[in-house]
């Protein structure tokens, strides 16, 4: 009768223990975390820019920059064979003179941005259709629900068109639609975000970059979609002057910008979830009794010691990844700062 009673009464314990979470792996709220390399969404960098502005030559030309040689250890590889080879043929055609034909197709590309041979991160590179813009159709809703979500941004304006307009209407019909559009994005963000913005002057090699500056057009820019945005603090905006030859990396300075907000915002993450990973190590440290141990005998589950040693083991990998990330961010703002002094 005894043993019978005892028998009920370490069954009740057990059925106890599990509904309040200590025993199985799983159930308590400590390790209901999402698995941080499994289930992180990848940085989404949106590409925006008329018809024939340059965006497929940008695209290509940098991928050909990044992912041969690579930048100072720097080096981004499509996930896609298929992908790369395209971007890649493109890129080589285009620095020997052949240009490729303007597309009204929307892109989209997934890569691997890599550092010291170390994949830092994955980033999915959208170029929307030049004609949604010029069209101001139904479209834009789209794109301005995807610019709230997204980790970079880079808009395109064609120099030479600056310069010699040939349609004054369209130029300022276009700078109006794109300011409109990205501001009223921005602004819905939270207030503790900031988008990296970069603003590419396509085809500078064709003009007199004074006289691009002084254009009324690059006015209008600078009045109705820059100062907004940076009076917002919501987005840190920075400007390029893009050409096919003159300077050293043409084309990749634009996008290693928007790289370096991704990578810091990558190691804010990673550095939470390493937090939350010594946490649940913690938690199952405090819970390692001898009733946890024939709980999991009875039931073939590992044991709250061995759950234990799995989170430090994760949380330390994945300090090691934060350190990564971060000497990564320090060792893009160093080029950076190397390649504005240069132009």
């Amino acid at each position: 009768m005894f043993i019978g009673n005892l028998f009920v009464a370490t069954a009740e314990m057990l059925i106890q223990e599990m509904h309040r979470g200590v025993l199985t792996h799983g159930t308590n709220l400590v390790d209901r975390y999402i698995d941080y390399k499994n289930s992180k969404k990848q940085q989404n960098i949106i590409m925006l820019g008329s018809s024939g502005v340059g965006k497929t030559t940008f695209i290509c030309s940098t991928y050909r920059e990044l992912a041969e040689k690579g930048i100072e250890e720097f080096s981004i590889k499509a996930s896609n064979k298929d992908a790369h080879e395209t971007l890649f043929n493109t890129g080589e055609r285009i620095r020997q003179g052949i240009y490729p034909v303007s597309t009204d197709i929307k892109e989209s590309y997934t890569f691997n941005l890599n550092h010291s041979n170390c994949e830092l991160l994955k980033f999915n590179w959208e170029d929307y259709r030049g004609g949604i813009l010029e069209n101001a159709n139904q479209e834009i809703a789209t794109i301005s629900e995807k610019i709230k979500f997204a980790d970079g941004l880079i808009i395109f304006f064609d120099a030479y068109e600056l310069v010699n307009p040939s349609n004054k209407k369209n130029i300022r019909r276009y700078i109006s639609i794109v300011s409109s559009m990205v501001f009223n994005a921005i602004s819905q963000i939270s207030k503790n975000e900031r988008i990296p913005i970069s603003i590419v002057f396509t085809k500078c090699d064709r003009v007199n970059k004074d006289d691009l500056i002084k254009s009324e057009y690059v006015k209008n820019i600078s009045e109705k979609l820059i100062k907004p945005l940076q009076d917002s603090g919501k987005a840190d905006i920075r400007s390029f002057y893009s050409r096919v030859h003159g300077y050293k990396y043409l084309f990749s300075i634009p996008v290693l910008f928007i790289m370096k907000h991704c990578l810091f915002k990558k190691w804010k993450e990673t550095s939470e979830y390493v937090e939350k990973k010594y946490k649940s190590a913690d938690f199952y440290e405090k819970i390692d009794t001898p009733l946890n141990k024939l709980s999991a005998a009875l039931t073939g589950r590992s044991t709250n010691r061995e759950l234990r040693e799995q989170r430090y083991y994760e949380a330390q990998e994945l300090s090691d990844h934060a350190q990564k990330l971060f000497e990564a961010f320090i060792k893009l703002e160093e080029l950076l700062y190397e390649s504005s002094t240069q132009r």
